[in-house]
């Protein structure tokens, strides 16, 4: 990603924190999921509201993680350096491709029980501030996946 293209992703992503402190996030989600994936173009996104946890994501399309990949994600997500970016890390918009290469990704466990079943081959993911919950501050992870061009 362009560091003029990571700059318009935060800039949106700014405005969103300052949305979600002021109207209902499960109202604003919804409505933001189509604009975010129109801007970053892919085949789905998933909006975690607690970084690094399958717990209530969003998506779009909607129901896109199963409970059974939902499961396998809190199981693998540990071993996964994209997940550990968005999460332990800086949290910068990155992609997967450029953390590790396609043979890497491959041989992950949650390759198998995660992405593969969403068609997921290219990912880019990336985590900011999203306003406050019980008073603290509160960081949501936004992935946006797509699978392999057709040739």
């Amino acid at each position: 990603m362009s560091a003029a293209a990571e700059a318009g992703l935060r800039r949106i992503l700014a405005v969103v924190d300052l949305l979600i402190d002021a109207v209902d996030e499960d109202t604003l989600v919804p409505a933001l999921l189509p604009l975010l994936l129109g801007a970053v173009p892919g085949d789905s996104i998933v909006w975690s509201p607690r970084a690094g946890c399958a717990d209530r994501p969003l998506t779009l399309p909607a129901g896109l993680l199963t409970e059974d990949i939902r499961d396998a994600f809190a199981r693998e997500a540990a071993d996964d350096c994209l997940v550990a970016h968005t999460t332990l890390g800086p949290g910068t918009p990155m992609r997967r491709s450029t953390l590790q290469t396609r043979g890497e990704f491959h041989a992950l466990a949650a390759y198998a029980d995660v992405y593969r079943p969403l068609g997921a081959e290219q990912q880019l993911a990336m985590s900011f501030p999203a306003g406050y919950a019980a008073g603290t501050p509160r960081k949501v992870c936004v992935a946006i996946s797509r699978g392999v061009p057709a040739a």
